[in-house]
């Protein structure tokens, strides 16, 4: 019997929902998939660290010859999740990257192979941003910025106002092993690097989610 549903002897007519009542539960479908798609991670953050130095890539298993080169500008490009902030017992903050490329002029980019972390530490009312491993107990640090005045309150959450010039020092590559796609590569210390960092949060892709969905609601709401 079509549109009755059997109860023993008797049969009741089958519940139909008005164009309202469906267009109701369609638009709470949207609501509860865009609550899910809302719910993020944390938020993406760019940090850009760039210098000029002198250097060499070695190939890992030693079958090439080393690649000498410099001074050479180069751009430190690593992808966060602000989530995955943590505390420094020195005061400051630290974040391990989810993925690192490193561009250096004349030469090409190459992706970082090893843990990295980008941090930030306090001295008073300044702080010191710099790039560096990530894995051991006393990470070694890499790339240091001087103490400005401007990060003494960044938390590692926000992007920072604009990039930010200094001096910096490149330190202790020969003591690790930095690998690349491009090979080992070590930059040879300097003390007095011209150094530029700057921070971008960048969009969430739970954000373009929840404009997707809110989209979607109210073309349903139109119908």
């Amino acid at each position: 019997m079509r549109g009755r549903i059997a109860m023993g002897s008797q049969t009741m007519p089958r519940a139909r929902l008005s164009k309202n009542g469906r267009g109701m539960i369609a638009a709470a479908t949207v609501i509860v998939s865009c609550v899910g798609v809302s719910i993020a991670q944390g938020e993406p953050i760019q940090f850009l660290h760039r210098g000029v130095a002198s250097g060499a890539l070695a190939s890992i298993d030693g079958s090439a010859s080393r690649i000498t080169f410099g001074p050479s500008a180069f751009t430190i490009d690593a992808i966060a999740d602000t989530d995955d902030r943590g505390v420094l017992a020195s005061g400051g903050f630290d974040t391990v990257h989810t993925s690192v490329v490193i561009t250096i002029d004349g030469l090409g980019t190459f992706d970082v192979l090893v843990p990295t972390r980008t941090y930030v530490v306090y001295d008073d009312s300044q702080g010191r941003v710099g790039f560096g491993m990530e894995g051991s107990t006393a990470p070694p640090d890499l790339f240091n910025g001087p103490l400005i005045e401007g990060l003494g309150s960044w938390d590692m959450t926000t992007s920072t106002i604009a990039a930010t010039p200094g001096v910096g020092t490149v330190l202790q590559w020969d003591a690790v092993e930095v690998l690349t796609t491009g090979g080992r590569l070590l930059f040879d210390f300097s003390d007095s690097v011209d150094w530029n960092f700057q921070a971008i949060i960048l969009p969430a892709p739970g954000a373009l989610g929840s404009l997707a969905c809110l989209g979607l609601f109210a073309s349903r709401r139109r119908r």
